[in-house]
């Protein structure tokens, strides 16, 4: 196993909130042509002796996509409102199987009165319209927009919906952040590549989150690092 990390123009990575779903977008391959090249050149020495060329089985996915996150706070009086969201939009693409899109947004929005009608919770989970979610190239700047419904639980059906329309500004440097890895085992004839590559920005965030009752991010307060990120990921595996 082999890894590299490399953080481009000496600035060290802000420490920007990935919620799980950033994770799972985080990173890409930069030469995903290269990198199959090179599987076919070691089949070679994978594959056991006399083996015939047909017999390795050569794979290759890479995803590319955007997203943003926030969370914002409100206090009026007695009663606090929280607004957790995160947003991707990006495409899969897989050897021979094509390429599929996938765009959510998902948002978490509590209401916590302690003087009165005590805690309530909305969610969203929705899909995104091509459109919805705009990012500029160098991470300068991303909109979203949008009607979305939302539910009062997780398996609940939608009692409403979320008009929003929030912006992104940049506040910092672009960071960069890069790595390799690789697995290789001549028992089993496998091999497995990957690439990452995983651009962020610091950013403010302002607009509007509403419910048709309140706007959730009128005034509010931006908890933690909201930020702007660009992701992609490549794999290429070598089976015998």
């Amino acid at each position: 196993m082999g890894k590299s990390r490399k953080i481009e123009n000496g600035t060290k990575a802000p420490s920007i909130d990935r919620s799980p779903l950033a994770a799972q977008m985080i990173a890409r391959v930069s030469a995903p042509r290269r990198i199959c090249a090179l599987l076919v050149l070691l089949a070679g020495a994978i594959a056991p002796a006399g083996a015939a060329a047909s017999a390795v089985d050569v794979t290759s996915a890479h995803f590319s996509g955007v997203s943003a996150n926030a969370a914002l706070l409100q206090v009026d009086g007695c009663t606090t409102y929280f607004t957790s969201l995160t947003v991707w939009d990006g495409r899969w693409t897989r050897a021979g199987a094509g390429t599929s899109r996938l765009g959510m947004l998902f948002a978490d929005l509590q209401t916590d009165d302690p003087c009165g009608s005590g805690w309530h919770q909305r969610l969203v989970t929705a899909p995104l319209a091509p459109d919805a979610l705009s990012v500029r190239g160098d991470l300068g700047a991303a909109t979203l927009r949008g009607t979305f419904p939302f539910s009062d639980r997780y398996d609940g059906p939608p009692t409403g919906s979320l008009d929003v329309d929030l912006s992104w500004a940049a506040t910092g440097p672009f960071v960069r952040e890069r790595s390799r890895s690789h697995a290789w085992s001549r028992l089993f004839g496998t091999f497995r590549l990957s690439a990452l590559d995983y651009g962020s920005r610091e950013a403010g965030v302002s607009g509007s989150l509403f419910d048709g009752t309140r706007d959730w991010a009128a005034g509010a307060m931006t908890i933690g690092t909201a930020g702007i990120f660009s992701t992609r990921l490549g794999t290429v595996a070598l089976d015998r």
